[in-house]
Formats: C-alpha cells, sequence, structure tokens
C-alpha cells in the first residue's frame, strides 16, 4: 500500500500543478515522464483524476474563496485543489483499502469474486481484493492460487505478484509466489505474463517462472493439482516432494542423511491431516518417520 499511496499523492500532486494557469510546458514534459515512469503511475492518475470529478463541485467552491483571500497569487486555486484532494484521498484510501484474506498452514479456502470469477487458495497464502468496482484482478503477495477467471474482454483480470503481473481476459490458471520467483500454469485459454523486463503469451498446458526484472522463462512442469483435493507427484526427487510437502505441515519436515534424498518418485497424495499424508507416502517409498515434538518431523530411510 506504500507505493500505491505515494503514486496517488503524487497524482494529486500533478493533478494541482496542471490546472494552475501558468503551468508551463517543460511542467507537462515532466508529468508526461512521470506518467510513462511505471505503469503504477498511470493507473493512481486515473484513480485520482475520477475522485477530482467527482469532487470538482466542492472544489470549485472552496477555490473561489480562496482565490478572493489571496487573488493575487497565480497558485490560489490549485492550492484548494490539492488540499481538497488531499483530505479526500486520505479518506477515500481509508474506505477503499483492500480486502486482505490468508490462510493458515495446511488451509485451503475458497472466494467468489464479484465479477463472477472464483479463486482458491492454498496452504499459507495472502491475497489482497481490489475494493474498486472498476477494477478486476487480485494481488498475491505470497502463497498459492488456483483462478477461474469470468470472461470479460472489456475489463482484463489481473493478478500482481511481488515479480510481475498476469494479465487475462477469462481463464482458469495458477499462481504461485516464492521468495525469488512467481511460477504460472495455465490450465484454459491463454494469460499474459509480464516482469518489468519482458512478457510473454502462455496458453492451455504451459507454463512459465517469472523473476523480478528478468525475462520470464518457460517451464514444461505439469499445472499442479492441488486444487483438485490432492497433490499431484510426477517423477520428482523425494527431496523436491519433501519440500513441497512440507508446506501443508504444521511441523517442519527435515530429511536424515540415511534417506534417500535423490529417488525418483511418482505419487498422489489426498490432502488430509499430515499422519495420513505421510503413511501414504511410506506406502510408495521404503521409509519412516518420527515425530520428535510438536514442530518438528524426522524423515528417515525405512
Amino acid at each position: 500500500m506504500t507505493e500505491q499511496r505515494e503514486a496517488e499523492d503524487a497524482a494529486v500532486a500533478w493533478i494541482a500543478r496542471l490546472a494552475a494557469h501558468d503551468a508551463s510546458a517543460g511542467d507537462r514534459a515532466a508529468f508526461e515522464s512521470w506518467l510513462s515512469n511505471d505503469r503504477s503511475h498511470a493507473a493512481a492518475y486515473a484513480a485520482m483524476t475520477e475522485l477530482w470529478q467527482t469532487l470538482r463541485p466542492v472544489a470549485r467552491r472552496a477555490a473561489a474563496v480562496h482565490t478572493s483571500a489571496r487573488r493575487r497569487r497565480s497558485w490560489a486555486t490549485p492550492v484548494a485543489l490539492a488540499a481538497i484532494l488531499m483530505l479526500a484521498a486520505g479518506t477515500w484510501m481509508w474506505t477503499m483499502a483492500p480486502t486482505v484474506i490468508e490462510t493458515a498452514v495446511g488451509e485451503q479456502r475458497s472466494i467468489a469474486l464479484v465479477d463472477g470469477s472464483h479463486v482458491e487458495l492454498n496452504t499459507a497464502t495472502h491475497i489482497e481484493l481490489s475494493a474498486r468496482a472498476s477494477q478486476r484482478g487480485v494481488r498475491l503477495q505470497y502463497g498459492e492460487a488456483h483462478f477461474d477467471v469470468a470472461r470479460d474482454t472489456a475489463h482484463p483480470f489481473k493478478v500482481t505478484t511481488p515479480h510481475g503481473t498476469v494479465t487475462v481476459l477469462g481463464t482458469s490458471f495458477n499462481v504461485r509466489v516464492r521468495d525469488r520467483d512467481t511460477t504460472v500454469d495455465v490450465f484454459e485459454g491463454s494469460v499474459d505474463v509480464r516482469s518489468s523486463a519482458a512478457g510473454m503469451a502462455l496458453t492451455a498446458g504451459e507454463g512459465a517462472v517469472v523473476e523480478l526484472g528478468a525475462e520470464p522463462v518457460p517451464h514444461g512442469a505439469p499445472p499442479p493439482a492441488w486444487h483438485d483435493g490432492r497433490l499431484l507427484y510426477r517423477d520428482v526427487t523425494l527431496a523436491e516432494l519433501i519440500a513441497d510437502l512440507d508446506r501443508y505441515l504444521p511441523a517442519k519436515l527435515v530429511l536424515a542423511d540415511d534417506a534417500p534424498t535423490t529417488q525418483r518418485i511418482t505419487a498422489s497424495l489426498r490432502l488430509a491431516d499430515q499422519t495420513e499424508m505421510l503413511d501414504a507416502l511410506a506406502e510408495v517409498v521404503p521409509l519412516r518417520y518420527t515425530q520428535v515434538n510438536p514442530e518438528l518431523i524426522i524423515v528417515r530411510a525405512g
């Protein structure tokens, strides 16, 4: 929210400056440079302009009063305009703050959006839903979510992550955010995946990994199936499987030195309690596990 608020504060200042009768060509050139510098600037300017259109009658009356008191000062009108916008923006930001939804470790949750889209949140996930009716989309801060987006060609749906954005008109796809990257997998239709460096289009059956400031990289791994109530692993090592399974369990999973970490595994595990999931894994791989305490489980060779 800090970056968004800073962009909107700057947009307010630009609206006020450009409204002044002594606004110069240099001011307008500087504004155009600021506007094109970041996509968030254009969005902030559009939002503040919309707010200004709503408040214009009030601002005109306030500006008239202010100007009559300081008639010879060219900045009187923009100062009044900026003051009103700043006050309104503060109230507007408070009332239009995004709705934050989180899931705990091991929890899944389904959400129906007002546009008819559906979002399923996976374990340990944090998303923010925009409160603005004119915007379709969410911010996925961390974790994983599966999206079934209602089609609307006039209003693209956008998923924003710390590493980039995913834009769709209406389709089914999965997004997972990790510390260093975001992974996108498409089930139906097509999506546009973009980082600050470049973008690429993906269609059904395709996926990509997005890192901050780098071009998206295609990846050939099969789409995850967690949203169907099962964890499906195809030809992964035991170390990779345990690392992923660890996301769903309250206790930390640690592989002992004798565990067959490089053994490749194909398995389907039903999302359930940790004991049932580990017991099911032990039927596929010769291993055993010991719960040392509520926060630690050691996995050893069977």
